[in-house]
């Protein structure tokens, strides 16, 4: 395999993010907590944020509707992630979230060890 770094589409890659052609132009050095969305990314959450944010678990049309649109999405990561069962899982926020959700269960569970010792 050669490393030929002008096999990799950098200018194609960046024109699919629109945070990197405001002007005045600048270089994003965020980790990523801060990372940049590339425009379908964008498009699909402006969409679910003016066509279906709406209360999860409603007996309405939209409610449902978007509640199996999540199951169809869990069902398709568990698929690419080859998990047992798409109950495996969790969406959310961020990935930062996660970490302090987990993180604070460990300690939770941690400390109640070493209560009970």
């Amino acid at each position: 395999m050669t490393n030929n770094p002008a096999a990799f589409p950098v200018e194609t890659v960046r024109s699919l993010f629109p945070a990197l052609h405001r002007t005045p132009p600048f270089i994003f050095f965020d980790n990523a907590a801060g990372a940049q969305i590339p425009q379908n990314v964008l498009a699909a959450v402006t969409h679910h944020l003016l066509e279906c944010n709406v209360q999860r678990g409603g007996r309405y049309a939209k409610s449902q509707e978007v509640d199996a649109t999540i199951g169809r999405s869990r069902q398709s990561i568990a698929d690419l992630l080859n998990a047992y069962d798409p109950s495996e899982v969790a969406l959310g926020m961020n990935g930062t979230s996660f970490i302090r959700l987990v993180s604070d269960a460990m300690g939770q569970t941690l400390a109640s060890a070493t209560k009970s010792s």
